[in-house]
């Protein structure tokens, strides 16, 4: 018997994922653009890549936590006892769940991070 938080769950991995496509095909664009002129780089234009670079790697440590986990949740697991809830209960702490809400938390901080930067030297 599904609850309303696993269909929740189960809804938001799936928008997760459509954004993570999003952001692959952007991130794919920008350094195609950024490589074709790669003699004319400027030290901007490497903080830039090593930015985006490092953004993609924490959404995708937090996207593969929680394919995992719902993988866990609703396919392995799912006749522990009191069913995928039961188990979300009992391992809500687990560890690559812990990873992957921290990568999540560092993710935000460091696009707070830039817009408070560019705000600073007025580029916005």
């Amino acid at each position: 018997m599904s609850s309303l938080f696993q269909n929740a769950y189960y809804i938001g991995i799936n928008f997760n994922a459509i954004l993570y496509g999003v952001e692959l095909v952007l991130y794919g664009m920008t350094m195609n653009e950024l490589v074709s002129r790669r003699k004319k780089w400027t030290r901007t234009d490497k903080v830039y890549m090593a930015f985006s670079t490092a953004l993609l790697v924490l959404i995708t440590i937090y996207m593969s936590t929680e394919a995992v986990f719902g993988e866990e949740m609703w396919i392995v697991n799912q006749n522990t006892p009191g069913g995928p809830l039961g188990f979300l209960v009992e391992n809500a702490d687990i560890w690559y769940q812990t990873m992957g809400t921290t990568a999540s938390v560092i993710l935000n901080l460091c696009s707070d991070a830039l817009l408070v930067g560019l705000n600073r030297v007025h580029l916005i």
